[in-house]
This record gives C-alpha cells, sequence and structure tokens, in this order.
C-alpha cells in the first residue's frame, strides 16, 4: 500500500477493444505518476488508442517491448480504469 496497483484484462480477437485496464490508489495520498502499461498480448503492435474512463481517446506509439507509458492521476482511495484498442 505504497503506490497504485492495477491489473488488465486482454481479449487480442477482439474487433474493437482489446485491453481493460484497472488502476487503484491504496494510500491515504494523491498520486501522479506514469504506468507502464504493457499490451504484447493484446496483439497491437504499433499504436494504441486509450480512453479513461470511456472519455476521450489518445493515440500512443508502442514501444520496441510493446509497452505504453501510461500517466495517472488518482486521490486517495481512488480507481479508474482505461480501455485500449
Amino acid at each position: 500500500m505504497q503506490s497504485i496497483d492495477s491489473y488488465m484484462h486482454v481479449d487480442p480477437y477482439s474487433n474493437d477493444i482489446k485491453g481493460l485496464a484497472m488502476v487503484f490508489n491504496p494510500t491515504s495520498e494523491a498520486i501522479n505518476t506514469i504506468l507502464p502499461v504493457p499490451l504484447y498480448y493484446t496483439g497491437l503492435t504499433d499504436t494504441a488508442q486509450v480512453s479513461e474512463q470511456e472519455g476521450t481517446w489518445i493515440k500512443y506509439t508502442l514501444a520496441r517491448d510493446y509497452h505504453i507509458d501510461l500517466p495517472v492521476s488518482l486521490p486517495a482511495l481512488g480507481i479508474t480504469w482505461f480501455l485500449i484498442k
């Protein structure tokens, strides 16, 4: 309980949404950080579009090891989710 916690579900066979990442802040302090999100098993190879809580889609270029660096800002005991396509 010193930083954010997260998990991700992927579906490489989906025609639309390839992943859902859930992010939690179990601490009593607000946290602003960069979360490396591995996307290898989503089947995405070059770019990913990410939407926080079904908001605006933002395009990211995948690194050579198929991850993106996702900025995350959460209040104390906060929860958010990201859709990935």
